[in-house]
């Protein structure tokens, strides 16, 4: 009997011993965000830090939070609320002379079971040097409850470019190109000769190597559109690219240019009406009109709603959260290092 207790207290022991070498081993500080999908990031070239903004917690539990990363100092902090974004979806931009992020929201959802939606058009600043967010009186704006667009910063000149969405109200998916003059606060429409066809939830890039946009995948209510769109502002136009191989038509994947590789590397989404989730690594050469798939050892798990970002010091691209259905969202945090084209999934800290 002695000898089967001594025994029970030997293992006790042990799983404490093993508990406290994990939390030893954790790093240290705040464990950042929690499990996140339809979520905004970017990389702060100025702060050197990633940012991790807004989205939801799971379908439906939405968050008004704003966290950054500091990858040298591996801490996580976190930026005060702002309440004005309670059950919002938008997407960002940011801009590294101004050091601001441009949010443009789209929609409020009051009521998801009943589709009790606010179609919204609304443009903010979001500054990490100060902590806040800035509603902004804009000239123009976009058409109202643009569900799902994409907004991406074209460095060259200095514009912002928003594209597609979907208003829940009518039903209309949009194919409309619009861009914003942060100095000007202005927003214009461009009417381009062919346009990529409507959609929403589609991923789009700068690609600074052939400084062009670049746009993949998205829903376009079931129709199919394998091409690859390639957006020019100095001329204005659109042009759709079909190439010998790439990723399924997907939405909610992550998508950032790398300049060590010279394309964008695309990861995940979800794929067709029953949203079937991929772990494919991609990249999309501007230069050549060519996909080619990579080929990591291992990968995060299948996910869409995910957000991928370029980290211009460590030379890494930055995952965060998604899941395999929007019920079953991550906090996962990974890393990809072009340099070894491997995947790598980061330690957190406990609490």
């Amino acid at each position: 009997m002695d000898s089967k207790k001594y025994r029970r207290r030997g293992l006790a022991a042990l799983a404490i011993l093993a508990m406290a070498l994990a939390l030893a081993c954790a790093p240290a500080g705040p464990r950042g965000p929690s499990t996140l999908i339809y979520h905004q990031a970017f990389w702060d070239t100025n702060l050197k830090v990633l940012a991790i903004a807004l989205g939801q917690h799971n379908q439906g539990s939405y968050s008004t939070e704003v966290w950054t990363y500091d990858p040298k100092k591996k801490l996580w902090a976190e930026l005060p609320p702002e309440p004005a974004f309670e059950r919002c979806h938008t997407c960002l931009a940011f801009d590294p002379a101004a050091g601001l992020a441009v949010v443009y929201v789209d929609s409020r959802w009051n009521n998801l079971a009943t589709m009790d939606v606010d179609q919204l058009n609304d443009t903010w600043t979001l500054d990490l040097r100060t902590k806040a967010f800035r509603k902004l009186a804009t000239q123009g704006s976009p058409s109202p409850g643009m569900l799902g667009s994409n907004l991406v910063y074209d460095p060259v000149d200095d514009r912002f470019i928003l594209f597609g969405g979907y208003n829940t109200d009518t039903g209309q998916y949009f194919d409309e190109t619009w861009i914003f003059d942060l100095g000007a606060l202005t927003w214009t429409r461009l009417s381009p000769k062919v346009s990529p066809p409507p959609r929403n939830f589609s991923q789009a890039v700068w690609d600074s190597k052939v400084n062009k946009l670049v746009l993949t995948g998205g829903d376009s209510g079931g129709n199919k559109d394998p091409r690859t769109w390639i957006f020019d502002y100095a001329t204005g136009e659109w042009s759709g690219v079909q190439t010998a191989e790439g990723p399924e038509q997907a939405c909610y994947a992550g998508l950032a240019f790398v300049p060590d590789l010279g394309g964008s590397v695309q990861f995940g989404g979800v794929v067709g009406g029953k949203e079937k989730p991929q772990n494919d690594t991609w990249l999309f050469d501007a230069a050549a009109l060519a996909w080619r798939k990579l080929s990591p050892p291992s990968a995060p798990t299948y996910r869409g709603w995910l957000t991928l970002t370029w980290d211009d010091v460590d030379k890494r691209l930055w995952l965060y959260g998604g899941g395999a259905k929007r019920t079953l969202p991550t906090d996962e945090f990974w890393y990809f290092d072009p340099a070894k084209t491997s995947w790598t999934r980061m330690e957190r800290p406990k609490k």
